[in-house]
């Protein structure tokens, strides 16, 4: 999968815990927590969505695309 989430960059650049995080957004706190521990689970439309409308985020802030080499060497 080319993309991967910065969940766990992005709560901590808020300066906000996962639970706070979980709490302002109103997801659940086993999405965030899952999101968080593995970068390779892509957030929902909705879950975008919640993000980006609490926050005033980027989708870029959120998500990234790794391109195919630096996947290979991981």
């Amino acid at each position: 999968m080319p993309m991967k989430n910065k969940i766990d960059g992005l709560i901590k650049q808020l300066g906000v815990s996962a639970y706070r995080f979980a709490e302002d957004t109103g997801i659940t706190k086993n999405t965030v927590y899952s999101l968080k521990n593995n970068p390779l689970q892509f957030p929902s439309g909705e879950v975008l969505d919640r993000i980006i409308s609490t926050y005033k985020v980027a989708l870029d802030d959120i998500v990234e695309w790794v391109p195919e080499e630096s996947r290979n060497n991981d």
